[in-house]
């Protein structure tokens, strides 16, 4: 193949690559409380032995006592991680 035929082609591929990665995404269907960009983005919800992630920029966290236990269905002692998944905070349940 002629090298500006290799060039041309590969200029093609790399803004086919640039539209498709920077496009922006639709997120109207994510309440705006989870929406995110990547996992920093989200936090646990509840001060408390949490169950479920929302984004740090709603997080309202309450001064509370909380009991050292490790409740289960909760995101306590690593049983579960925020994380941003399809731009949503969701809880990453660890097995």
């Amino acid at each position: 193949m002629d090298s500006k035929v290799i060039a041309a082609v590969a200029g093609a591929i790399g803004l086919v690559f640039v539209i498709i990665a920077f496009r922006p995404v639709d997120v109207s269907n994510i309440p705006k409380e989870l929406i995110c960009s990547t996992n920093a983005d989200c936090v646990p919800e509840q001060s408390c032995h949490p169950t479920s992630c929302i984004n740090t920029e709603n997080v309202e966290y309450t001064d509370m006592f909380c009991t050292a236990e490790c409740a289960p269905g909760t995101l306590d002692c690593g049983q579960g991680s925020c994380a941003c998944v399809n731009h949503r905070c969701e809880v990453n349940w660890n097995e």
